[in-house]
């Protein structure tokens, strides 16, 4: 494949907020995050030849990810701490990583009562409870492709109602 800088471009254009995001829950600072991010998007625009890559979206994001690593080397400040002080910031950092995924999963289940009630239950029977499409099509009374349509319907109404994270991202210095 071929790419070229309008592809790269466009990729920014779609990805860029996301990938601030993906970038910032490894280096917890914003502005750092949004460097990482524009550091790889720059590379690849400098770089000879893109023809090796396949999948362009997730070779950006495996980057983003080893460039978070690599920036975390770098900048690592966990050396001068005490191992009590490392225990407490672990347990910190735990706490509030619960306190954020109860948070999120508070926003998820929501944004789910909000959907239709034939996409929401798809959506639950196939997505959080790991039905087969065949199982559960035949507990709803639907056919296959049917509920198929349900959990498509559901995902981009989910998709477009959680857009307001990047919003906040936006918005407040998260």
């Amino acid at each position: 494949m071929n790419t070229s800088t309008r592809e790269i471009k466009s990729v920014f254009q779609d990805n860029y907020t996301s990938l601030c995001i993906f970038a910032y829950s490894y280096v917890l600072d914003k502005d750092n995050a949004k460097d990482v991010v524009q550091d790889v998007f720059v590379k690849l625009l400098e770089a000879d030849s893109l023809a090796h890559i396949n999948n362009l979206e997730a070779y950006i994001k495996t980057s983003v990810y080893h460039s978070c690593l690599k920036f975390l080397k770098q900048n690592a400040v966990t050396d001068s701490l005490t191992k009590a002080e490392e225990r407490l910031a672990s347990k910190n950092l735990s706490q509030e990583s619960q306190l954020i995924k109860e948070e999120e999963s508070v926003l998820v289940l929501k944004e789910l009562n909000l959907l239709p009630s034939e996409c929401r239950k798809a959506f639950e029977l196939c997505v959080i409870h790991g039905y087969k499409y065949s199982e559960a099509a035949e507990s709803l009374e639907i056919s296959k492709n049917t509920l198929k349509s349900q959990i498509k319907k559901a995902y981009r109404i989910l998709r477009e109602s959680m857009n307001y994270v990047q919003v906040l991202w936006i918005l407040f210095d998260v």
